[in-house]
């Protein structure tokens, strides 16, 4: 090693030598105002009805069978989807059976509730990122996914909180404030489509769609007990609004849901950091802390000859791990290190490497919930397939916070994986 590896070693460790300080006393600091408050849950729903899964309920409805803790919801569209789910029992009033039958292929999700990010443009409605530039927005256009999803009969009820422009692995954003873990509404629901994960978790809504970067849909997923698929570039498209070179190579939308089957329904302004950050302190800042840290972070890695260098490594990336992955084994992986942090307890670290990697190679991952750690807090699991790993019995108890990755288009064979673990869970419980 010569003295330039040298040095560059020392400063690497010395980085995260200071990264891990800094987050100790953060996570101190946060311990100390958080444990004086008072730990809120949300009590576990006794409506049946949205205790099984949006294809069972589906099915239910062609039968013709069904007649402010966590903060998740931006807007919510009651008059309009009571209105819906009028206009589904008119119409199924009128239906033979043979049209009954037929619904299951032409309208699969007929009268099934969903909700989605304040991301995506629904017509006539606010769409804001969480951005408090973007408070009047009013979208002209409804996005082909959540147009997809209307085709097919769903309902959408409300749009969901985000991280300020989708941009920190907490839903936090000056416009809505923050979301709440239903766990514990003192700690971290998950970012950015937090809002997703929380309500779904809540038993708010069956199916939810949120998009995926780094980690988007996996992470919300992981802290609150709910499956979370990101799905291969292309399963479902992207919106014209992705104009960062690097996020159109990696970002992606999928669904988030508390049953794995429910997955496959859905297959079928700018701001310095160093001025705002003495604003965010005094109140008077309009950006959330974790969006002030991030776009520090990207000022940082995305001049235009890092963005140049970093396309051309993704390629060469992808190419390279496809040929280890192979295509008949899987990969288990952390979706995150640990459960649910208190809220901006994830400032310091920048967790994103356990669940973008996955973006950058371009692969689907399934997230999994895996029962609760001992404060009472989610854990999660995904799986890549490609690699294996043999895990003895003694540790499988590292296999409570996973992801499971497969190779680019085993979108439904993930999902197949994900029924088949959540049967055996059922089966050893």
């Amino acid at each position: 090693m010569n003295f330039t590896e040298e040095l560059h070693f020392l400063k690497q460790s010395f980085t995260i030598s200071l990264s891990n300080l800094i987050g100790f006393i953060v996570h101190f600091f946060l311990y100390l105002i958080n444990i004086r408050k008072e730990a809120k849950h949300v009590k576990p729903t006794k409506e049946p009805l949205l205790l099984i899964s949006a294809t069972k309920l589906s099915a239910k409805i062609r039968e013709r069978k069904v007649n402010p803790i966590i903060n998740a919801v931006v807007e919510l569209y009651k008059e309009k989807a009571l209105q819906k789910a009028e206009e589904v029992d008119e119409y199924l009033e009128k239906c033979d059976q043979n049209e009954l039958n037929q619904l299951a292929f032409s309208k699969p999700l007929l009268g099934i509730p969903f909700t989605c990010k304040d991301m995506f443009d629904v017509k006539d409605t606010k769409t804001t990122l969480g951005n408090w530039w973007k408070k009047e927005n009013v979208s002209t256009t409804t996005h082909l996914v959540i147009q997809r999803m209307i085709d097919a009969g769903a309902i959408l009820i409300a749009k969901t909180t985000t991280s300020e422009d989708c941009m920190w692995i907490e839903s936090s954003n000056p416009l809505n404030g923050t979301t709440g873990n239903p766990y514990d509404t003192r700690k971290n629901a998950g970012g950015s489509s937090g809002g997703e994960g929380a309500l779904i978790a809540a038993a708010g809504s069956l199916l939810g769609i949120g998009s995926d970067f780094a980690g988007s849909i996996r992470i919300p997923a992981a802290l609150n007990g709910v499956y979370g698929l990101k799905t291969t570039s292309g399963v479902l498209p992207l919106s014209e609004f992705l104009d960062n070179p690097v996020e159109s190579k990696m970002a992606v939308f999928g669904p988030i849901a508390r049953f794995p089957e429910d997955l496959n329904l859905v297959l079928k302004e700018k701001f310095h950091w160093i001025t705002e950050i003495p604003n965010w302190f005094f109140g008077k800042s309009r950006h959330s802390l974790g969006s002030i840290f991030d776009y520090h972070a990207l000022d940082r890695m995305y001049g235009d000859e890092k963005k140049n260098e970093l396309i051309t490594c993704v390629s060469e990336f992808r190419a390279d791990f496809d040929k280890i992955l192979g295509e008949d084994s899987i990969i288990v992986h952390p979706t995150w290190p640990r459960g649910a942090a208190f809220h901006h307890g994830e400032i310091p670290y920048f967790n994103y490497i356990h669940t973008g990697i996955y973006n950058i190679f371009n692969l689907p991952v399934v997230a999994l919930p895996y029962g609760v750690d001992n404060e009472g807090m989610p854990l999660s699991v995904s799986v890549r397939i490609g690699y294996y790993c043999d895990i003895d019995e003694e540790d499988y108890e590292l296999l409570d916070i996973l992801q499971i990755i497969g190779p680019n288009g085993s979108d439904g064979w993930l999902v197949e994986l994900a029924e088949m673990i959540e049967r055996e869970k059922e089966a050893h419980k």
